[in-house]
């Protein structure tokens, strides 16, 4: 049985059977400003939650264009993630761009090798400038007062004539870098000018990449391939990467640093289980689209419609990922008999595993506390950002009578207006039965990764 959703290289763009989420509409509106915008050189920012779809909505658009679109564009997808062993991104922007006109048996032929020899000053310098200079290991004898004096001299000859050297060649050498940069930028223009094409350079998992690395990139592509021509799309967590930006800068203002560089911002489109169209049911929110697209061929959710919108509701609630969700769906794919859901004909069974799935994806610690009656059920409903104040739907309604009847002694339940509150869920004995162990059991013995 499939845990989880299966990798695609999504080769056909926005197609229907890859585009679950109807995300072309933002592909649109990308391009049109691609096209349209009036700057000569565009950086543009995708913003997400990690595990929200980024990486395959920025796949998806990279096929739509080569498909569809590579008579007006040309499009480079990079990972700054898998690149960032390396210590300077110039060198690994530029190889794929020299990969880019190799493939161009035309136009581009003859500029493979001027692109190769301005890159190899360019990158030698920003090497050069990345050095780090030794000063030679001293004697451990050299410690004592007495003998450190009588070395002075040494060492500050050691610790001055390397750096000196590097300043006066950086003074020597500034005017000629400068001259390198405006070759290498007009190189970059002719390009597009000879292809007569934009070229679309995605950035992808750039605030997953080394911070030092990843901030590098971004100076690189705003001081040396911002030009007519080129179009960049980072692809990131805001939050985590102004994070980067203070880490590595101090307390400035990440978010003002980001937009000197950044000209439009995007997120994915998302549709909320509390839409007019969810809630009257002609449409499936982002989350319950994703959960069924999960569920091909295994039919664990196909008829379990409780289940499904426990889930949706609780992952929404709490601000989850569609890769939140996906931990979500294996936890029901690693029971012993997955089967065994389908039956269940009760909603408040199907409640029951949304709910326990879910925690346990959530705050394995909550579902200890709940199994042990250590917390209240006011803590509990704080922890799963569940307000008693929405009782539109079943499902929160079965939340809490499950919850409230698990809390419960043995003398709460016995009296009379209890038994008849939980009347169908102790049967004809009245004795307690133990819906949330059980269930709990059924999902034991292993924890899952968020």
């Amino acid at each position: 049985m499939r845990l989880t959703a299966p990798v695609k290289k999504f080769s056909d763009g926005f197609s229907e059977c890859d585009d679950i989420f109807g995300r072309k509409k933002l592909h649109d509106t990308i391009m049109r400003v691609v096209t349209n915008a009036p700057d000569k050189s565009l950086v543009l920012a995708l913003n997400d939650e990690w595990g929200n779809g980024k990486t395959s909505f920025v796949k998806m658009m990279s096929s739509e264009i080569i498909n569809n679109a590579s008579d007006k564009f040309d499009v480079i997808y990079f990972d700054a993630f898998e690149n960032d062993y390396q210590s300077d991104p110039f060198v690994s922007l530029t190889s794929k761009i020299y990969s880019l006109i190799k493939k161009d048996e035309g136009k581009l032929k003859n500029l493979g090798q001027e692109l190769l020899a301005v890159g190899k000053k360019l990158g030698a310098s920003f090497a050069l400038n990345g050095a780090k200079f030794a000063v030679s290991t001293l004697t451990s004898g050299l410690v004592s007062g007495s003998t450190l004096e009588k070395a002075n001299d040494a060492i500050n000859d050691a610790i001055s004539s390397p750096i000196e050297e590097y300043i006066e060649e950086k003074i020597k050498k500034s005017e000629s870098e400068l001259a390198t940069i405006e070759q290498f930028r007009e190189l970059l223009t002719r390009i597009h000018t000879k292809s007569d094409k934009k070229v679309i350079f995605i950035i992808d998992e750039l605030d997953r990449a080394r911070p030092d690395f990843a901030l590098d990139l971004l100076e690189k592509i705003k001081h040396i391939f911002s030009v007519e021509g080129f179009v960049f799309l980072l692809v990131v967590n805001r939050e985590q990467f102004e994070k980067s930006i203070e880490c590595r800068y101090g307390n400035i203002n990440a978010r003002l640093y980001l937009n000197k560089f950044i000209h439009y911002w995007f997120t994915l489109p998302k549709k909320s289980i509390f839409s007019d169209g969810c809630q009257e049911g002609y449409e499936r929110s982002t989350l319950t689209q994703y959960l069924f697209t999960l569920d091909k061929g295994n039919n664990l959710l196909t008829g379990n419609g409780s289940l499904v919108k426990t889930l949706a509701y609780l992952l929404e609630t709490n601000n989850c990922s569609l890769r939140e969700a996906e931990r979500c769906y294996s936890t029901f794919a690693v029971m012993t008999e997955p089967q065994e859901i389908n039956f269940y004909r009760h909603d408040i069974y199907l409640v029951a595993f949304g709910l326990i799935a879910f925690i346990k994806v959530f705050d394995q610690s909550l579902l200890i506390e709940i199994g042990r009656k250590s917390i209240t059920l006011e803590d509990i409903l704080a922890r799963l950002s569940i307000s008693t104040s929405i009782m539109s739907t079943a499902e929160i309604h079965y939340i809490l009578m499950l919850l409230n009847y698990h809390l419960s002694t043995d003398e709460q339940l016995s009296k009379a207006e209890m038994r008849e509150r939980y009347a169908f869920m102790t049967g004809t004995t009245g004795r307690r039965v133990k819906w949330f162990e059980t269930m709990s059991e059924k999902l034991e013995g292993f924890t899952v990764s968020r």
